[in-house]
């Protein structure tokens, strides 16, 4: 405890503690205003999903992949009607989902498709799976709040299984636990499913996510440059405590200390400083959180 005294008596052991509990608390503030920007691109983006089609038979391997959030599984249904017939523009394609919560012989659709293709008007508006009409009962629609960009139909899983029958693909949406991973999942899906095709990634708010990844680059490169710095300045400051405490050294020596306990000293000398340093930065960035 003398030793660690008269070493924190020392000017120059103030100026270097300052010196690293300032670059401790710069490396610290970047880190968690990193994470911050990932957790929010992984929260506002968390309504972003993939979409894809594959064999009925992937789902189990799908299933599998490690970050995936959510699955749902659909059939592709497409309308045929005048308006389609006579434009070959207009979107036909409407994805059926199976639901528990729906009856047998009846299905609800997503308030958009409603808008576009008029689903309750009789003998107008008609969907087929394989050249196989369905004979479903629209009973009501749902407010669409999930911000997809397709259209979609939800019946009950037994008339769902019916049509199954008629297809070997299912059209694949799934969510993944963090957004900004999603690169190493396509990674793996493409990898694992053969016979994935047409896929397709919808970002939900695309201006949050290039905010974030941009805020989350600037840091990342900043915590780089900021700890090549530290290091830099951990040597110079290294090398300067045993300068400085070569006087004690000698000392030490005339004492009757081993060489070996002396730096045993100096060793813990600057182990104390990095960790009182760091105990301080933590302290101050508390600190800085709880004021603002």
């Amino acid at each position: 405890m003398i030793i660690l005294k008269s070493f924190y008596r020392k000017k120059n052991t103030r100026i270097y503690l300052t010196v690293i509990t300032l670059i401790f608390t710069a490396i610290i503030s970047l880190f968690m205003a990193r994470n911050y920007n990932v957790d929010q691109a992984n929260q506002n983006l968390s309504k972003s999903y993939l979409r894809f089609t594959a064999n009925k038979e992937s789902l189990n391997d799908i299933a599998k992949i490690k970050g995936i959030s959510n699955i749902n599984y659909s059939i592709i249904g497409y309308l045929i009607n005048e308006e389609t017939q006579s434009n070959p523009d207009q979107e036909n394609r409407i994805l059926i989902f199976p639901d528990e919560q729906i009856n047998i012989g009846y299905a609800t659709a997503c308030d958009d498709s409603f808008i576009v293709y008029d689903l309750n008007i009789p003998n107008i508006t008609n969907i087929y799976v394989n050249n196989q009409k369905l004979n479903l009962n629209i009973n009501n629609y749902i407010e669409e709040k999930n911000e997809t960009n397709y259209y979609h139909l939800h019946i009950n899983p037994k008339d769902f299984n019916n049509l199954s029958r008629e297809v070997n693909e299912y059209t694949y949406i799934i969510n993944v636990n963090k957004w900004l991973s999603r690169k190493n999942i396509i990674k793996e899906l493409k990898e694992k499913i053969p016979s994935l095709k047409d896929f397709e990634e919808y970002e939900y708010n695309i201006k949050t996510l290039d905010y974030s990844q941009m805020n989350i680059l600037i840091f990342t490169v900043l915590l780089i440059a900021l700890s090549i710095i530290y290091i830099i300045v951990l040597i110079i400051n290294i090398k300067n405590i045993l300068i400085d405490e070569n006087k004690n050294t000698r000392l030490y020596q005339c004492l009757g200390f081993t060489n070996t306990i002396i730096k045993k000293y100096h060793t813990l000398e600057i182990i104390s400083l990095l960790i009182l340093s760091l105990l301080i930065s933590i302290i101050l960035v508390t600190l800085i959180l709880i004021i603002f």
